[in-house]
């Protein structure tokens, strides 16, 4: 359809970070105006943002927060679960080595963006994430969400305090790191590696986990698998299906968006939240729609009639986006195109 897509990123950690802001008594009012976000975001387990956009938000709630340390203090604090399938099958595994390649088997459910790999290193075992072209990935507290949110899980999965080898992390080092150095304890903590990595010793990966379950493991891989396949088969079609239903209710524009999400069962929220997943927009979608239809049928309907079949409650609203696609009138696009 010819539009650029825009890198995005799904996160779970939108909504999580605008409520630290309540619950540390900030407003979230200003947030949600400069970042341009719905108040119903507030109720979304997920929400997708442009990467730099995402960044610049988590900084943003930060401050609001008082709390220089975000992303850690939410991976520390946030509940056992919160992340859905992907979290219960790393669980689930016999043990960390197993948990480590379910989190880069199943890294896409969170988000498209992010590629993951489990290295052997000699001695030593390396769980690298990070984003391709961009070397400042999450950000610092999407970045230390990550890292600290996988040891976490691995300290808790076993019952064993582990302390890594070293660390890395994308972002270049902030002004106080003494959180970071409490909690991953005598470890090399680096700095504006453009990755995150956690490097640990190869005999810790064989630590069994106490939350080992055989039964739900296979069911939950097997769910991870089915959503994978789902999205990577909905991907390329989506944006042409949600087109094709715009183009079947255009003449209800006042109640257009309900129309089409119904026709896809979705609510209206999820059918805008879905279209941004996929780099584009509602109004993006119509807009081309009526574009694309104008000037099939410019040759051979009224101006009148165009305006009624594509929406427009005003032949002069009609007019204007004509003239704003083409540069000419209806009456000189069809001189020059016969």
């Amino acid at each position: 359809m010819g539009m650029r897509r825009e890198r995005r990123h799904r996160s779970s950690l939108v909504r999580a970070a605008l409520l630290r802001v309540v619950q540390a008594g900030g407003g979230v009012e200003a947030l949600l105006r400069d970042f341009e976000l719905p108040r119903g975001v507030m109720t979304e387990h997920e929400w997708t943002m442009p990467l730099p956009r995402y960044r610049e938000f988590l900084a943003a709630c930060a401050e609001a927060a008082r709390d220089p340390a975000l992303g850690f203090h939410l991976a520390t604090r946030l509940p056992r679960g919160y992340l859905g399938v992907f979290e219960m099958s790393a669980a689930s595994a016999p043990n960390l080595e197993e948990a480590a390649a379910r989190f880069v088997r199943y890294l896409r459910l969170l988000s498209e963006e992010l590629e993951a790999r489990l290295e052997q290193r000699g001695d030593a075992f390396a769980l690298r994430q990070w984003i391709e072209g961009e070397p400042l990935g999450l950000g610092q507290h999407g970045n230390d969400f990550v890292t600290a949110a996988i040891l976490r899980h691995a300290r808790e999965f076993t019952g064993v305090h582990l302390e890594p080898l070293e660390v890395s992390f994308a972002h270049p080092r902030p002004a106080d790191v003494s959180r970071l150095q409490d909690y991953f304890g005598r470890t090399l903590l680096r700095f504006d590696a453009g990755e995150n990595t956690l490097v640990v010793r190869a005999e810790q990966m064989a630590l069994p986990q106490m939350t080992f379950n055989p039964e739900l493991l296979q069911v939950l891989d097997g769910h991870a698998h089915r959503l994978m396949a789902s999205a990577s088969e909905e991907a390329p079609d989506f944006l042409a299906t949600v087109s094709a239903r715009i183009r079947e209710n255009l003449t209800h524009s006042q109640s257009l968006l309900p129309r089409v999400a119904c026709a896809l069962g979705l609510s209206p929220r999820t059918l805008q939240r879905r279209l941004v997943e996929h780099g584009s927009s509602f109004r993006e979608l119509v807009e081309h729609v009526r574009k694309e239809l104008a000037l099939s049928s410019a040759a051979h309907r009224s101006v009148g009639e165009l305006a009624f079949l594509l929406g427009y409650n005003e032949r002069a609203s009609f007019v204007r986006a004509f003239r704003r696609w083409t540069g000419t009138t209806v009456g000189e696009y069809r001189e020059r195109h016969g």
